[in-house]
């Protein structure tokens, strides 16, 4: 496989205003993405996918397929040369199916041959025996019916242990007296459906056996050195024989966190000694990588008769599908979150997560948040109308600052200027009301709208959500840089963090820019054997975590020159770990040491819509966003971060949703599963809050996700606004709304 060298980047330094560095080969479409890889001699892979949701195999014969043109090799379970299973959090995936299947399109068997059709063909030759079982479709009942993970591991300390069938995750977070009374009390139930990612490349890689027995494996993915962690064992393999490669990524959000090809393709490369490509078609991707969790929350929010909040009591229902992926800890934050940002002294917070037969989901943007966000916004402005009080005014009363206590007992230290984010939002000027546009495309629904406008009501709303930055809970959070200083003045940066389109690569060159004083600065490759982890691009981690490491790289590199005293060769490497967080107790949900999260961030939207209540039809009029974020390192990065994660938001809010019908996805295109186009983007007024994080390098935050945990409730408030009708449930359809 040939190595892209390592090219000089033009970017600024921290704080400067400078274009994406990825900008103008992906517009000129000459970006190379990891479906794009190709090596000499190279064969196709391809995946047997379960047509059933919950099946007993009871058979698996290979034989016409293994005698097809073109064909060489068919792999089974049976074939596995090291650990049968793996998983993100714990191992209760197979690698194959072994003697069942637990959700629709889970891997079967994989096939490698000369072309793409060739192998495709293959497959379909592959004659399995299924028994079908009864599906565990409805997450309501999944703790009622039979377990489908009866031997499913201890997850260990912070980890309350629930004995009831098909539960990966239980937590409680008990605060105060959660039975205290006030003068107003509101309630409700809130439904969200299942969101996929939809990023637009889809899951593809590369395996290259190296002729001693190892593999490399180029991918698109976004923790290279959690996806070896996983990979080497499956393959019987040390973690030095197994070198992961980035390869171009086409958007991420969190799906591409959980393994899709690479333990097949370096199975099916390693069998046949050839190189393996294998890339998802837009189908097989839907049922290749986890989704959003769907959730059902029950709220009740008391509060004296001038709106402070005095107790908060929910419940929380996460579907986690057929595998643990990363639930365990969403159910976590989806607790942890549930208040908003709100200084509340009583509640009692219930988070569940089980297994059930339908999708894998695991991470995406917002990672629980979203869920409990959507929920309790429309609980504030219940209890807002309840009081009669100004919706904006009841959040400013309530809102947290620093030196608040959080639900799980921990003080906040760092900075998290609530008040401000929403005091900015509210003052941001939505545009005046318009006489009903004549232009059909600017009503509701667009050119689908068949009347002139007569049934089009404007509403305005309101919403402001928080979530945590980085790893929390005691999960030991790092980020390595290794930095080469040349004879000649320039550098080299090593850095394992994933470049999934959020711009981390220019972050890495603005702080080595900053730290060596040189514009004479490389990127090299990301590669497992060159550089210790980065961890992942996820929890708007990655900014603060290599812009910590590279810093700290930098600066020893030039201390080490400086004690030489000459202009030798400086190579180091250096490993920057945030302030040490410790797990919740299980029993209470309470703090076990200073924090469970190292730090905040928050943002606030002001939404105006316009929605036809004859059709049903809507469209997102404007956006106002102001979103605390530290210290900018790239302004203009923050203001495209924030329109990106609105957008998803919207799409949770009015349209994007996985249909299922007894666990079987009935809508696994971009045809049936919609997604917001240019035509469905409103204008956003985006306002940045610096308030720099003290514990942060430069006091940067990371910024992708709030604008996705805060949009979809702002969204939905302001069709509320406009229809008067509860809304409970998202994404909007149309039938919610008509009059």
């Amino acid at each position: 496989m040939t190595q892209t060298a390592p090219r000089r980047l033009q970017v600024g330094k921290v704080g400067e205003l400078v274009p994406r560095i990825d900008a103008p080969p992906k517009v000129k479409g000459e970006f190379a993405y990891a479906s794009d890889l190709s090596a000499p001699g190279m064969l196709f892979g391809h995946t047997l996918r379960s047509p059933h949701a919950h099946a007993r195999i009871i058979a698996i014969d290979t034989t016409d397929a293994l005698t097809m043109p073109g064909v060489h090799a068919v792999l089974t379970h049976e074939d596995v040369p090291g650990d049968p299973r793996y998983g993100l959090e714990f191992p209760d995936q197979p690698v194959l199916a072994i003697d069942r299947v637990l959700y629709f399109g889970e891997p079967v068997a994989i096939v490698a041959a000369e072309h793409p059709e060739q192998a495709r063909r293959a497959a379909e030759r592959i004659r399995v025996t299924y028994e079908p079982l009864e599906p565990v479709a409805d997450m309501e009942r999944a703790t009622e019916q039979s377990d489908l993970h009866p031997d499913r591991p201890t997850r260990g300390h912070g980890y309350r242990e629930d004995a009831r069938p098909n539960v990966v995750r239980h937590m409680v977070i008990r605060h105060g007296d959660p039975d205290a009374t006030g003068d107003v009390s509101v309630s409700g139930v809130y439904e969200l459906g299942i969101q996929d990612q939809a990023f637009l490349g889809p899951e593809s890689g590369l395996a290259v056996p190296d002729g001693e027995g190892g593999v490399d494996i180029y991918v698109a993915t976004q923790w290279l050195h959690v996806d070896r962690a996983q990979i080497a064992p499956c393959l019987g393999l040390p973690l030095e024989q197994v070198r992961v490669h980035l390869g171009g990524v086409g958007g991420a959000f969190g799906g591409r966190e959980d393994l899709s090809m690479q333990i097949h393709g370096a199975m099916l490369a390693l069998h046949t000694n050839r190189p393996v490509k294998v890339v998802y078609n837009r189908e097989e991707s839907f049922t290749g990588h986890v989704h959003r969790h769907p959730a059902r929350i029950w709220a009740e929010h008391r509060a004296t008769k001038e709106g402070r909040l005095v107790s908060v009591r929910m419940r929380i229902l996460l579907d986690g599908g057929a595998y643990a992926s990363s639930s365990t800890a969403v159910c976590s934050n989806a607790a942890s979150f549930a208040l908003g940002p709100y200084e509340v002294p009583n509640a009692l917070i219930e988070s569940t997560a089980v297994y059930t037969n339908n999708p894998p989901c695991g991470a995406m943007r917002g990672f629980g948040a979203v869920q409990t966000c959507f929920a309790g916004e429309a609980q504030m402005d219940k209890l807002a109308a309840a009081l009669d009080i100004d919706p904006v005014e009841l959040r400013l009363l309530n809102a947290l600052a620093p030196g608040d206590t959080l639900p799980t007992g921990q003080v906040i230290t760092g900075s998290l200027p609530i008040a401000r984010v929403i005091r900015a939002a509210a003052s941001l000027e939505p545009p005046p009301p318009e006489e009903l546009p004549r232009d059909p495309l600017r009503l509701p629904g667009g050119a689908g709208n068949t009347t002139r406008g007569e049934g089009v009501r404007r509403g305005s709303g309101f919403a402001v959500g928080f979530k945590n930055i980085a790893y929390s809970e005691g999960f030991d959070d790092y980020c390595a840089a290794r930095v080469r200083l040349f004879e000649d003045g320039s550098a080299e940066v090593h850095c394992a963090a994933a470049e999934v389109g959020q711009g981390v690569s220019g972050v890495v060159l603005q702080v080595a820019r900053t730290e060596l004083e040189t514009d004479e600065v490389r990127l090299a490759p990301a590669v497992t054997s060159e550089v210790d982890s980065a961890g992942s691009a996820s929890a708007s981690r990655m900014t603060w975590m290599a812009a910590g490491a590279v810093r700290d790289a930098c600066r020893t590199a030039l201390d080490e020159r400086a004690r030489r005293g000459d202009r030798s060769e400086v190579d180091v490497e250096r490993v920057y770990r945030h302030p040490r967080t410790t797990p919740l107790d299980p029993e209470n949900g309470q703090i076990t040491g200073e924090r469970a999260h190292v730090a905040f961030a928050a943002c606030a939207m002001r939404v105006v819509v316009e929605v036809d209540v004859d059709l049903g039809l809507t469209r997102v009029v404007w956006i106002g966003a102001a979103q605390d974020v530290g210290k900018a390192v790239n302004p203009q990065q923050v203001e495209g971060q924030i329109e990106g994660g609105t957008a998803q938001g919207l799409g949770l809010a009015l349209m994007e949703e996985i249909q299922t019908s007894g666990g079987l996805i009935t809508n696994a295109s971009f045809t049936d599963y919609l997604i917001p186009t240019a035509l469905d983007m409103p204008p956003v007024e985006s306002v940045l809050i610096e308030d720099p994080e003290p514990d942060a390098p430069y006091g940067v935050k990371g910024v992708g996700e709030p604008p996705t945990v805060v949009s979809t409730a702002a969204i939905v408030a302001a069709l509320r606004d406009a229809t008067g009708r509860d809304l409970t449930r998202v994404p909007v359809r149309p039938d919610d709304i008509v009059f």
